[in-house]
């Protein structure tokens, strides 16, 4: 099976970048929301800001690139924040983060690229590309078709 594009979205500033996240945070109550992109490409911006839209304490949000995993509670929705840069596929197996896919809340994963073929088909996937120094382009995938109708919502106001 192969992802679909949903759509592309290009966001021409860092705080538009943020306006985004904030809004997926605000409304997607439990997903696995998978990033891939270049390094600096704003994976960790747009991860930090789906938890402010979560209500996650700005405060308590960090990147998870050393401890491979963050819990988030205290929010709208529990957020599990995974950085996968270090790990491989039986690293992955070996933590047990499947159990935390299957869990509750959002599940935002940095380096999505590097366990893709464990993730479920329900993951909507976030590709980000430079295209200018503060431009990104967003492309949004899936490999069902459930993720079309919330991700044009996220566009409509």
């Amino acid at each position: 099976m192969k992802k679909q594009l949903i759509t592309s979205y290009t966001t021409t500033s860092p705080e538009k970048t943020m306006e985004l996240g904030i809004k997926i945070g605000k409304n997607f109550d439990k997903a696995i929301v998978a990033f891939s992109g270049d390094l600096g490409a704003g994976k960790t911006l747009l991860s930090r800001s789906i938890c402010l839209g979560a209500g996650i304490d700005e405060d308590m949000i960090s990147s998870p690139t050393f401890t491979l995993i963050n819990q988030y509670t205290g929010g709208r929705v529990l957020v599990h924040h995974m950085d996968t840069y270090r790990l491989d596929s039986e690293s992955f197996m070996d933590l047990g983060l499947e159990e935390i896919l299957m869990g509750e809340g959002l599940k935002l994963i940095e380096w999505a690229e590097r366990i893709e073929d464990f993730l479920p088909l329900e993951t909507l996937f976030i590709e980000i590309k430079h295209i200018g120094e503060f431009e990104r382009q967003l492309d949004f995938y899936s490999y069902l078709n459930h993720w079309a109708k919330p991700v044009q919502q996220l566009f409509a106001n």
